[in-house]
């Protein structure tokens, strides 16, 4: 439990508020490849004419067993519908290393061979399909290879194993999960809409779910629902769970050589909207020299259309419309960053790392080009860098929409989604840039650009364990550092992390989260949901920002702070703390800190700012707030008020308030100090000594001391449960306890305990 004590008035108020918890599971299990494996019974796919085999696997290592090399995934041990890594067999000869979908039907005996060579500790999701005519394996959602076949599925099998069979060496060894069994022939599409997410367990055709996402036991649950086909563990000890990151975060992108490869994507209906959303990570790997075409759908050619271009000389980039104009923005390092860009047909706007760095308005005319990474369509400007996590849109994405999911995959079917490329083809020797938007939007790979393992941002995967520490518990499976740009995501059910000290370069929040220690920021700090400061420490980065959409930062204790150097600013939000400055002197040096702690009655937000040449500023400050913030206080009179001594003693200076804008303007302002604010007509009554909560045997005992009071009627407590509203426990109209002392200046103790 944790209390808010908040004086308004001539009246003190306190807030008793009840703690709660956040977010999911994304498990997966763990097979020794030595006689580990899952019994599922009561399962019998004879007769059936058309089927599907899916799941993720992450390979530890492969079967070398020289005279049967096969390591099987999940299906019928008589491979009457199999799906399997290697096969020793001449007729249908397959290295250890490539995948293999078999059937066995009324016509006989076939299979199918993948032509990716899978690499150990890497992520790959693998799919089987048979619909009577033909047998068909895919890769990450690529269709490898078609095989002609007829006839139903003949077999005398009862059971499906998954991880091996329940004889002979064919054991595999890794990680296994999201195991699908379908009666029905998934298409390509079905399959790419639907491998980067969970099922809900009721889609049509599935006949067992494997989402492995149990912590501890030896059954695994069949999420589809009929309980007979449950799995059992065997020759497992149930502590074979683990954290999985296969449909989080990134796996790997495409490096382009800034000389001769690229990306060609034909020209698509689809791509052809007035309103348009493209966004993407970005990694430079060296200074521009010359104009480099990012993502090109016709900078230079002669029917115009829009373009990503790296800026001649400098580390940053350009956004551009015809019609509208261009938007030009650094990006000052060889680091990832996310790169957004929208244009509803007469205005464009680009955000880097979630941030708003500018507009620009006119007509666009859309144009019937396809689009090129990594190049321009004409002349030949080649990236030096990578691209990661591309989505092409036909409507405009908010801001909101940006941030909420630039650090995090989505699944493919989003409404308006154009294209989506993961760029998670793992090493294959393919050419092929799947499109997983089900528009059938494939890129070509011209020359070979280089697929790479990728950083570009690292997600919480909302597991059973809490550790901030344990790699495993990240999209990335490691801890985040300097560089990283992690997300904290709501899925259901799980674990909120419990932080240790970070460095970070964006730290995205978009579930209710509470700060257990300090933390650095580079870049952007973005509260999609709202941040509990808990008594912890945020520092901001030279050039960072806070940007609070949907969420806001608040607790009592704790603060953000920034150092700046400030001379001859106007209107600036200083590291979007919400402390608007404007001032023609040189204030150097400065620090601003925010908190949220009420101030002896205030509203619950303060700042600190403390420039280095603090005299003869003639500045005026724009102080911003939160309706959340108001604590009681009569916003209509709100006005500012300062301390020189730490907060020890408070004076009135003034101010004009905003209700709309939520500010309160103050000008001039000869030096800064501690500001805070409150309504004018009281002179924040209470300096509050201490305030303390203690649980008792009938309820909690509420301890406060005063320092002094000034015209202080009373006091009233109010507590609310977590989703509730703010209901009244006692006020001094009706227990004289609770009376105030009017004006004193020494000490005086009060208590009540509060019956629960």
């Amino acid at each position: 439990m944790k209390n808010n004590t908040i004086v308004y008035g001539s009246i003190l108020t306190m807030f008793l508020t009840m703690g709660g918890s956040l977010i999911a599971q994304n498990n997966a299990l763990n097979f020794d490849g030595s006689n580990d494996f899952i019994a599922v019974s009561n399962i019998s796919l004879n007769g059936y004419t058309a089927v599907t085999f899916e799941a993720w696997v992450y390979p530890l290592s492969f079967n070398g067993v020289a005279e049967d090399y096969i390591s099987n995934l999940t299906g019928h041990d008589d491979a009457s519908g199999l799906l399997r890594i290697g096969d020793n067999d001449p007729s249908h000869m397959q290295e250890n290393s490539r995948p293999q979908f078999a059937v066995v039907t009324t016509d006989g005996v076939d299979k199918c061979n993948a032509t990716t060579m899978m690499y150990a500790n890497t992520w790959y999701h693998l799919a089987g399909t048979y619909d009577g005519s033909n047998l068909k394996i895919y890769v990450n959602g690529n269709l490898e290879d078609t095989e002609p076949h007829t006839g139903s599925i003949s077999t005398t099998e009862t059971s499906i194993n998954i991880g091996g069979p329940n004889s002979s060496s064919r054991f595999f060894d890794g990680i296994v999960d999201e195991v699908r069994i379908w009666n029905t022939a998934r298409s390509e599409t079905e399959i790419r809409q639907n491998m980067y997410k969970e099922l809900t367990g009721g889609e049509s055709g599935l006949v067992a779910y494997y989402n492995l996402n149990e912590t501890t036991g030896t059954v695994a649950d069949n999420s589809e629902g009929t309980s007979s086909l449950d799995g059992s563990l065997t020759n497992m000890a149930g502590t074979e769970w683990l954290t999985s990151n296969a449909i989080f975060g990134p796996k790997n992108y495409l490096d382009f050589n800034g000389t001769s490869n690229y990306v060609d994507i034909p020209s698509d209906a689809s791509f052809n909207n007035t309103t348009f959303s493209v966004e993407f990570w970005l990694k430079m790997d060296d200074t521009p020299a010359s104009w480099d075409g990012i993502i090109d759908k016709g900078r230079y050619n002669p029917f115009q259309d829009w373009y990503f271009l790296a800026i001649n000389g400098t580390l940053g980039a350009m956004f551009g419309v015809p019609g509208i104009g261009e938007i030009w923005f650094g990006i000052n390092d060889n680091n990832w960053h996310h790169v957004a860009g929208t244009c509803d047909g007469t205005e464009s706007k680009v955000y880097l790392d979630g941030k708003l760095q500018g507009t620009a308005t006119g007509t666009y005319t859309v144009s019937t080009n396809g689009i090129r990474i990594g190049y321009t369509l004409t002349p030949w400007y080649f990236l030096n860098g990578g691209i990661d996590e591309l989505r092409i849109w036909s409507d405009v994405r908010t801001a909101t929409e940006i941030r909420e999911n630039m650090c995090k995959n989505i699944t493919g079917n989003e409404s308006g989604l154009a294209a989506y490329y993961t760029f998670d083809y793992d090493y294959s020797p393919g050419t092929v840039l799947a499109d997983y938007s089900g528009n059938g939007n494939d890129g070509t790979l011209i020359n070979s650009p280089n697929w790479t393992n990728s950083t570009a941002y690292n997600t919480w995967l909302n597991t059973d364990d809490n550790s901030w520490t344990d790699t495993e518990n990240w999209g990335l499976h490691t801890e985040p550092s300097s560089t990283d740009n992690i997300g904290i995501f709501h899925y259901i059910g799980g674990t909120s992390p419990i932080s240790s000290t970070t460095s970070v370069q964006n730290f995205i929040v978009d579930d209710t989260f509470t700060l257990n220690a300090d933390a650095s920021v580079s870049d952007n700090l973005i509260l999609e949901s709202d941040l509990d400061l808990n008594g912890q420490t945020i520092t901001l980065g030279s050039s960072a920002t806070l940007i609070e959409g949907n969420g806001r930062l608040y607790g009592s204790s704790g603060t953000i702070t920034t150092a700046r150097v400030l001379s001859n600013i106007t209107a600036e939000n200083v590291g979007g703390l919400g402390a608007e400055i404007t001032t023609t002197a040189d204030m150097g040096g400065t620090i601003i800190t925010r908190g949220h702690a009420a101030q002896s009655g205030s509203i619950q937000r303060y700042f600190d700012i403390t420039p280095t040449n603090n005299s003869g500023l003639n500045a005026t400050l724009v102080f911003h707030y939160f309706d959340a913030e108001l604590n009681g206080q009569n916003e209509s009179t709100l006005e500012l008020f300062r301390s020189v001594d730490a907060g020890s003693n408070w004076t009135k200076i003034g101010g004009t308030v905003n209700t709309v804008a939520n500010t309160v303007t103050l000008s001039p302002i000869d030096a800064f100090s501690l500001w805070t604010s409150a309504q004018n007509d009281n002179a924040l009554p209470v300096e509050l000594a201490s305030f303390t909560v203690e649980n008792k045997m009938h309820g909690v005992l509420c301890k406060w001391t005063t320092e002094s009071e000034i015209e202080n009627l009373g006091f009233i407590l109010e507590r609310k449960l977590e989703g509730a509203n703010w209901t009244e426990i006692v006020s001094y109209k009706t227990d004289n306890g609770l009376m105030g002392q009017g004006t004193i200046s020494y000490p005086t103790e009060y208590e009540y305990l509060v019956h629960l």
